[in-house]
């Protein structure tokens, strides 16, 4: 088992994980915090005060690496939650049918308590610039899902599945 050393503590890897995730989440909760000063400094009667406050807030909030960083935070906490539940067991993922070139028509992925349903085939159509297609591909999905589709799950497997 590798250790990482972080402060004055020796961390598994499974800590450091955590640790990540309680970080990621205390930086968003802290970055939500700040919106909601903002929005109340913006209440209060101006002053020359408060305002030079505010617009130093704002401008942390509005700045590219402030943006880049909620960004950077949101999908850290989705792969993360989203890491979580394949480990417990509770991910599942099928296709049904496949184009001649081997992409899923309609493509499912179970992460309880959401089910997401996604069409690689008419994403692949869309990126080559051909949007007739990819217009009759989906109502044909369409169809197909009005008449009832199968999809067989099977479970996600963290390395394999590279998630």
């Amino acid at each position: 088992m590798h250790y990482q050393i972080k402060g004055n503590f020796a961390m598994t890897p499974q800590d450091s994980e955590r640790y990540e995730q309680v970080d990621a989440d205390a930086h968003q909760t802290t970055l939500d915090l700040l919106k909601e000063v903002a929005d109340y400094l913006d209440r209060l009667p101006k002053h020359p005060m408060t305002h030079s406050v505010l617009q130093k807030v704002r401008s942390h909030l509005n700045s590219p690496s402030a943006k880049a960083q909620e960004v950077r935070l949101a999908m850290l906490s989705k792969d993360q939650v989203m890491s979580a539940k394949v480990k417990s067991g509770n991910g599942f993922k099928g296709a049904s049918q496949y184009t001649p070139t081997g992409l899923p028509i309609i493509s499912a992925r179970l992460l309880y308590p959401t089910l997401q349903l996604e069409s690689p085939a008419v994403q692949e159509l869309l990126n080559a610039r051909e949007p007739l297609k990819a217009e009759r591909l989906c109502t044909a999905i369409g169809r197909d899902i009005a008449g009832g589709v199968s999809i067989h799950l099977s479970s996600i497997h963290p390395k394999l599945d590279h998630v």
